[in-house]
């Protein structure tokens, strides 16, 4: 079983590591995943620097639960006692996005893989910035990710089995349209 507890065991064992830059986080638990890393990160690292990477500026109230406040790039809002920058997969947004930074969490990577430009997406994080963990986190599982194993020193499910067994059933049947 990919269990919430597993997941989060396997987040701080990837964020410890030495050597591994890049984890992949797949798994039925779609809205889940992202909430899973950014607290692991909040409750491990004190004072780091995030940049959360999002498919659009539109949806990052839902993504966050908070539809009051109007995400801007270049802010750096408060996470815990950590401090997270907002941009997005389209290269616009990356201009006030800081250069050296502790973690970076791209979600959904489904919107990578889709795009024409997911090279010069990876490119940035990978090469140009100076980031000391990844986090490509999934939200449907429905895309092939096998062209991004170059960036990905670990891979880590999160399914919604134990928690909510009639959801993660809905998502296997749905997941399994798709292959």
């Amino acid at each position: 079983m990919n269990t919430r507890e597993k997941a989060r065991g396997e987040i701080i064992e990837f964020i410890k590591s030495e050597g591994e830059k890049c984890t992949l986080l797949t798994g039925t638990f779609q809205n889940e995943k992202h909430p899973l890393v950014l607290r692991t990160i909040n409750e491990l690292l004190e004072g780091c620097s995030i940049l959360f990477r999002a498919n659009s500026m539109q949806n990052l109230g839902s993504f966050f639960n908070n539809h009051s406040t109007n995400f801007k790039t270049g802010v750096a809002y408060k996470l815990g006692k950590s401090r997270m920058y907002i941009d997005t997969i389209n290269p616009m947004t990356w201009k006030k996005s800081p250069h050296n930074l502790d973690i970076a969490v791209v979600y959904p990577f489904d919107s990578v893989t889709k795009n024409n430009s997911k090279k010069r997406i990876m490119d940035d994080l990978f090469t140009y910035r100076d980031i000391q963990k990844i986090f490509l986190v999934s939200w449907t599982d429905t895309h092939d990710f096998s062209w991004a194993e170059e960036y990905i020193d670990r891979k880590i499910v999160f399914d919604a089995e134990e928690e909510d067994p009639e959801y993660h059933e809905r998502m296997i049947d749905y997941l399994s349209k798709y292959k």
